[in-house]
């Protein structure tokens, strides 16, 4: 699975829309699983949705795309 896609989108969403903020990236990984937890401290900044990135849509279709769920 290509998870660090979903990091990309979730990290370039951090920048995009949580302001001033830090982001923290967990991974946990098994043999047969991963899973990822993308947090920020930010509370949003009002940028406009739909500038360039697939957002959380994307993220979730890549998810189900290898039988993962988001």
């Amino acid at each position: 699975m290509p998870a660090y896609r979903i990091v990309q989108e979730a990290l370039t969403n951090a920048l995009r829309h949580a302001g001033p903020a830090r982001a923290t990236i967990e991974i946990r990984y098994g043999e047969r699983e991963i899973t990822l937890r993308i947090e920020d401290t930010g509370r949003g900044n009002g940028a406009a949705p739909g500038k360039g990135g697939s957002g959380l849509a994307g993220m979730r279709e890549r998810a189900l795309l290898y039988g993962g769920t988001f």
